[in-house]
């Protein structure tokens, strides 16, 4: 949790203009031949990609983003005990299935 909240402190802001709650975390920067340097976010592909190639590097080659997504949510559930703030923070509009991922939230040898 250190290391998100970093990035999005110090790294995020050099990506966008301003950090709101609901900005993209990941952004992409390539060059398109009429327009130049395009930065926009990430896709699911994109991400799914890098969970597979890092997750491999780091010994978790099953890795995926909703892995990375359950654990962050984990952590700041364990942090702080508010469920509510959780449910915000995964988007989900019924508490009952932030209360799903709280009770299946115990990590096992198997979860990074």
């Amino acid at each position: 949790m250190q290391y998100l909240s970093t990035y999005v402190s110090q790294d995020l802001p050099t990506e966008v203009e301003e950090v709101e709650p609901d900005t993209q975390l990941f952004w992409s920067k390539y060059g398109r031949r009429h327009q130049g340097i395009v930065r926009e976010p990430m896709e699911g592909k994109n991400i799914w990609r890098l969970c597979k190639t890092y997750g491999r590097l780091i010994g978790y080659p099953m890795l995926e983003a909703h892995d990375l997504r359950h654990g962050v949510a984990m952590e700041v559930y364990e942090q702080h005990h508010d469920l509510e703030q959780v449910r915000g923070l995964l988007g989900h509009k019924s508490i009952e299935t932030t209360q799903l991922y709280a009770r299946s939230g115990r990590r096992d040898s198997n979860t990074p």
